[in-house]
């Protein structure tokens, strides 16, 4: 009988077609690693070789827990919080397929809720040591039209909100997208590991916001990492998560419109 043949891959790129006892003897001699990916016929996705049963024998997985703020303790804290920065925004997929189905909530919150308050505050002080004389420099007495004040006011009142909006958007956001991937048969890793990687890369997405002229990045470097992190944490198929994603948007599309529709109607209540 013919042995089954793996494709393998990493990071986009093809590793070639091996057999499961040369996949075995490439994990012991640390040619492949536990969170390349393999796909056989009749499969309908590519699963990580940590997830197959038949290689647990192999030696390979001694798996590291990752990102980095997983294994704080190991390490001080600056560098896993630059090397937690590197993997989330530059390595979802092979982070977030090591990270451990059981961890604390509160690290990666806070995490998040740490460079959001750090990103806000920094885009105040941008604003006015940058952006401000730039545009001066470019529209000369014009720039006395822009709405300075009101701008400050509103950066200022979001950056003091910031602990609250971290806070609800994360309990909120992680609730709705886990129910999505629920309901489309996904999410088995439970609701601890959605929250988990959403504020890993809510966090490092803030970071990229932080960055002048680089701000723009962080929101669809951030969604490719958010699809990328819980596709690979619950070792879900990507359009799972991605319509779960949809799923969030449409729900709160509803929400504020019940809102605004609750919130006008007094107003209509007596013009009629």
């Amino acid at each position: 009988m013919e042995m089954p043949r793996f494709h393998l891959a990493r990071d986009g790129r093809s590793l070639g077609q091996k057999t499961s006892d040369e996949v075995a003897a490439g994990l012991v001699g640390q040619l492949f690693k536990p969170t390349d990916l393999s796909w056989k016929e009749g499969e309908p996705v590519w699963i990580p070789l940590v997830v197959r049963p038949e290689f647990r024998a192999a030696n390979a997985f001694r798996q590291v827990p990752e990102p980095a703020l997983e294994r704080r303790r190991e390490m001080p804290l600056p560098l896993a919080c630059a090397l937690t920065l590197r993997e989330t925004l530059l390595g979802p997929v092979t982070t977030f397929t090591a990270l451990p189905p059981q961890g604390s909530l509160w690290v990666p919150f806070l995490w998040h809720l740490v460079l959001a308050c750090f990103a806000n505050v920094f885009g105040l002080v941008w604003a006015e040591w940058l952006i401000r004389p730039m545009w001066e420099s470019l529209w000369g007495d014009m720039i006395h039209l822009f709405p300075w004040g009101q701008i400050y006011r509103y950066m200022g009142y979001h950056a003091l909100l910031t602990p609250v909006l971290v806070t609800l958007g994360a309990l909120v956001t992680s609730a709705l997208i886990h129910l999505g991937l629920m309901l489309l048969g996904g999410g088995k890793r439970g609701w601890g590991v959605t929250f988990r990687v959403m504020n890993y890369v809510g966090g490092a997405a803030n970071a990229v916001l932080a960055l002048p002229f680089f701000g723009i990045l962080a929101f669809p470097w951030g969604a490719y990492c958010l699809v990328a992190g819980l596709s690979a944490s619950h070792r879900d198929a990507s359009w799972k998560t991605v319509l779960a994603i949809l799923f969030l948007f449409l729900t709160s599309c509803c929400l504020l419109i019940v809102g605004a529709f609750l919130a006008f109607l007094p107003f209509t209540q007596d013009i009629g």
